[in-house]
């Protein structure tokens, strides 16, 4: 099969998107589907399985994380029903398929029909990475009747316990905002992007100065994390604007993602057994990757009353230069938080983490939120160095940071402010 070719929109495509709204009813075009490769690079070619509305040439566009359509094309798409006996373990299964050459785009984030996503690569290394949570938008997806928290079958209560790539996502909500603002913001030319599953590969992260993690990350393998914590540790930054980081381990076997959630899962080697990463019998807590951890800190929204951002206590670090702190407040509404223990009593009105345990060689507490899991806890933005070989953290410890609450909400122009000092700040003498 021939690959399909994109082409751009122009005078000449316009008049056949008119053209096609009539006869192809172009709303029903894309009901739900998935890509392989997920990650691709310009120029190369990529299988589209995707479920219509209808059989039929139908009109298939390409959108940037703006939602803008930069490219179209026209396909015979179909109607498709999944093929394997668990759709959510074993993959849809979509017979039909069509080849397409991905165009001669930037890197970043895309959406076929502003609707499946997929990552573009660079061709050659670029001193950022941004890395997209593909792996917690897989958790989280119920495509093919089960996610790893529900089944979507009345009457049926068991949850899926192993997942396939070959399903649909999503948009990530918690990590939009901020691909819109990178991708026009001054670093878009120093910009590359993939998928947290792409960690796993330790040549990944070959020729990068700063790793930022965004959205939700909160599925990751062992592997994945052994290969970022020797990034750092070798001296590469990482940014941290993620929350309820590294929470659940996960395995990856062939096509699947593995997460059992509890002792059931029976791997003979428990380091790798699929609980949380809090776990004592794991040894392995978040806060040895990226300094803090969710049982901390909790749920941003479930304080009464509701706190609805940051109290900065250091406004005058790096990252909030030329920042305008009203009351020294920031509006994020968090959904999700990342903290750390803390000491008895406050410190002119503050809380106070506790490091105690850490060792680390640097540590600074930017700002701090409300939060609860269990009990009452805080939220943490912190900067730290582990030690002097490593190199310099910032953890923002929000699910939304990055999301319309955050970046994109009424606070919008301060954080992207400190977004882009918090990037200037770590890649400093790079």
């Amino acid at each position: 099969m021939r690959p399909e070719r994109l082409r751009g929109v122009s005078y000449p495509a316009l008049i056949l998107w008119l053209l096609l709204a009539v006869s192809c009813n172009k709303s029903d075009t894309i009901v739900e589907g998935y890509v392989q490769p997920f990650q691709v690079q310009a120029q190369e070619v990529q299988e589209l399985y995707f479920n219509a509305g209808k059989n039929g040439m139908q009109e298939l566009g390409l959108y940037d994380a703006d939602g803008e359509m930069i490219r179209s094309t026209v396909l015979e798409l179909r109607t498709q029903q999944p093929t394997t006996s668990k759709p959510w373990e074993e993959g849809l299964g979509y017979a039909h398929k069509q080849q397409i050459e991905i165009p001669d785009i930037p890197p970043g984030v895309y959406f076929w029909q502003n609707a499946v996503p997929f990552v573009v690569k660079a061709k050659k290394a670029r001193r950022i990475k941004v890395v997209l949570p593909y792996a917690t938008m897989l958790a989280y997806s119920t495509s093919g009747g089960k996610s790893f928290y529900k089944s979507i079958k009345e009457g049926d209560s068991i949850r899926a316990v192993k997942l396939s790539t070959n399903r649909h996502v999503v948009k990530d909500r918690y990590s939009i905002s901020f691909l819109q603002w990178i991708k026009n913001s001054g670093w878009a030319n120093e910009v590359d992007y993939v998928t947290d599953l792409s960690l796993n590969d330790p040549t990944t992260l070959d020729s990068c100065a700063l790793v930022i993690l965004i959205g939700h990350s909160e599925y990751w393998s062992r592997s994945m994390r052994n290969n970022v914590d020797a990034f750092n540790a070798a001296g590469g930054r990482l940014l941290v604007l993620s929350g309820n980081t590294m929470w659940w381990q996960i395995r990856i076997e062939e096509d699947r993602l593995v997460c059992y959630k509890s002792d059931s899962d029976r791997i003979e080697n428990r380091e790798l057994a699929t609980v949380q990463y809090n776990a004592s019998r794991l040894n392995y807590s978040p806060i040895a990757s990226v300094g803090m951890s969710f049982e901390h800190a909790g749920y941003g929204k479930r304080i009464d009353p509701p706190f609805h951002g940051y109290k900065v206590v250091q406004p005058s670090h790096p990252v909030f230069k030329g920042v305008d702190l009203t009351n020294n407040t920031l509006h994020i509404v968090s959904s999700e938080l990342d903290g750390l223990p803390v000491l008895e009593g406050l410190k002119n009105g503050n809380p106070i983490p506790d490091t105690s345990g850490t060792h680390w060689q640097e540590f600074e507490c930017l700002a701090w939120a409300h939060g609860f899991y269990l009990k009452p806890g805080f939220g943490f933005m912190i900067a730290f160095r582990k030690s002097e070989k490593h190199g310099r953290i910032i953890n923002a410890g929000t699910t939304d940071f990055c999301s319309d609450q955050g970046i994109g909400g009424v606070d919008g122009h301060r954080i992207k402010k400190i977004a882009d000092n918090m990037i200037h700040y770590l890649l400093q003498n790079d």
